[in-house]
């Protein structure tokens, strides 16, 4: 079973103090994960380019923290029933995307010190598809879709680089 939440923007909708942000940036640094996700054009829908989309997201079974993130910063909240053989426990996936997680890991950015990198390589994306800016559907060009792909490789990069330290 999953239930889910949705809000649209992160804005003055959403009361956020200093200290929400601290928090969360402290909490983002443990639990979070920054990526660039690439998705191939689908027949169907008329896409004729790779799809590229930033996301922002945490999970973790702590369900009211969950909801709090969610009341506090916006995005899309889901929660689902997990199963093992030991408990049963809810689990839940909080994420934002594309200019929202650029607006959010710009508040956050002073307080993160392990996302650094990846923030960094986040909102250079962002740069990036602000100078490209198409319409849905249009066709990238050959360089558009490198430089996209180059941050996409860049960002898994610095994910192997976390993986290789912590072992």
């Amino acid at each position: 079973r999953r239930l889910s939440y949705s809000s649209t923007r992160m804005d003055k909708n959403f009361a956020m103090t200093k200290e929400d942000i601290i928090w969360f940036a402290g909490l983002f640094d443990g639990e979070g994960c920054i990526s660039i996700e690439r998705h191939r054009p689908r027949a169907k829908s008329g896409e004729r380019s790779m799809k590229y989309r930033l996301k922002v997201r945490v999970n973790m079974a702590h369900i009211d923290t969950m909801e709090r993130i969610h009341k506090t910063f916006g995005g899309s909240l889901g929660i689902r029933k997990r199963y093992s053989k030991r408990r049963e426990a809810n689990q839940g996936c909080w994420s934002i995307t594309s200019d929202k997680a650029i607006d959010l890991l710009k508040v956050l950015y002073p307080y993160l010190f392990t996302k650094k990198l990846d923030a960094d390589l986040a909102m250079e994306f962002g740069e990036l598809l602000k100078l490209q800016k198409t319409h849905r559907g249009a066709k990238l060009s050959d360089v558009d879709l490198k430089q996209r792909d180059d941050l996409y490789i860049k960002m898994r990069e610095a994910k192997r680089c976390y993986k290789q330290y912590s072992d």
